[in-house]
């Protein structure tokens, strides 16, 4: 394994899967969502060796929100009946998996958005070859300038 540099733009997603940090990958999904994000990064030349680290926790984090996404349909309803030993229902509780799937959501956009995979933190990233930034040519449009 050639040793990485943090500052250095990493050029090929190979070497990043040799990173400490993506063994902590435990399943083919994360490990996929991390390669599909880090292949992003590199081909718009913007991936560092010092974003390993929290690409992983976006890979772990998006996978659980999948999961929990997937719990929820399983129970098929957004609150679920409580009976007593007797079958009389006694009351009405939230999905449990509901909450679950807000709080890896937040946190996988939280993740998500310091490195343009979100829509507004994309128009921020500087494009190629523009002069401006693209929310500032969208606001050109928008004002008629």
């Amino acid at each position: 394994m050639r040793p990485m540099i943090k500052g250095v733009i990493v050029t090929d997603v190979e070497s990043v899967m040799l990173h400490p940090s993506a063994t902590l990958l435990s399943n083919d999904r994360q490990k996929q969502i991390f390669v599909e994000k880090v292949g992003q990064l590199v081909s718009l030349k913007m991936m560092e060796e010092m974003y390993v680290d929290a690409l992983v926790q976006y890979a772990v984090y998006y996978d659980m929100w999948e999961q929990a996404v997937i719990s929820m349909r399983e129970l098929g309803q957004p609150f679920l009946t409580r009976r007593t030993e007797t079958g009389k229902i006694i009351g009405h509780i939230e999905n449990p998996y509901i909450a679950l799937a807000m709080k890896y959501r937040t946190i996988v956009n939280s993740i998500g958005s310091e490195f343009g995979f979100t829509p507004v933190s994309r128009m921020k990233l500087p494009t190629p070859g523009a002069k401006e930034s693209p929310l500032e040519q969208i606001r050109k449009i928008v004002n008629g300038k």
